[in-house]
């Protein structure tokens, strides 16, 4: 018989969820690690937008650009795990050619927007094809379900833009993303990608969610299948 035993930390409003391992696997290598990176787990819930996400209990995340990690969970801006943090988890020293630009990432922002996610990212993927026709950085798109929501999704290689809006706060001090005209012809946000990510657009009880992580990557792709929403 299995005992799992869970321990709550709170610090600020960030709730870390401690989840010993319930297997009786001893490895740790590299290949393991990947495989088998939920045994031994840590949970990030966040119970103002009410989402969860677990991940490998010695791999460090941030909250917001500056690893704000005692933030109150209303001032989420993003969860983000990054390629630096992903190696140094693996035990993989950065090289030349390795990608150091891949990140798992969260971004909930209160939708005032005149239109639906999906129906956003539908318009920013034209738009981003419209004014970057030179490098159509995106395929495989289509809607889909993600965390039992209707969702959009696409993949970014080379590279990820978003157009037509731009960060807002509703009457209550919310982040939000509201319609942008200054932000159609250039994009509003952007980054470099080195290999190919998943990108998806849902929306939750009025909030929208951007999610990306690459695709190629086990570590990632088992993380990211955990997220739930907790309401």
């Amino acid at each position: 018989m299995v005992t799992i035993l869970i321990t709550i930390i709170v610090t600020g409003c960030t709730n870390i969820v401690d989840t010993p391992s319930t297997t009786s696997s001893d490895s740790d290598t590299k290949a393991d690690k990947q495989e088998v990176v939920l045994n031994e787990a840590n949970t990030y819930i966040n119970n103002f937008y009410n989402f969860s996400i677990t991940f490998p209990k010695n791999l460090e995340y941030c909250l917001n650009d500056f690893c704000q990690n005692d933030i109150e969970d209303k001032d989420l801006q993003h969860f983000k795990i990054d390629s630096y943090q992903l190696l140094k988890y693996l035990g993989i020293k950065p090289t030349k050619g390795t990608p150091t630009l891949s990140s798992i990432e969260i971004a909930p922002r209160k939708n005032l927007l005149n239109m639906s996610a999906i129906d956003f990212a539908k318009r920013s993927l034209k738009l981003n094809r419209q004014y970057r026709s030179e490098n159509d950085y995106y395929s495989q798109e289509g809607e889909t379900i993600f965390a039992g929501e209707s969702a959009f999704e696409f993949t970014a290689t080379g590279g990820f833009e978003e157009r037509g809006a731009e960060g807002a706060h509703d009457e209550s001090g919310t982040i939000a993303v509201k319609d942008s005209t200054m932000f159609i012809e250039k994009a509003g946000q952007g980054r470099s990608l080195e290999e190919p990510h998943r990108v998806i657009y849902l929306d939750h009880n009025g909030t929208m969610y951007r999610i990306l992580y690459p695709i190629n990557n086990k570590t990632a792709v088992e993380i990211m299948s955990s997220f739930k929403f907790t309401d």
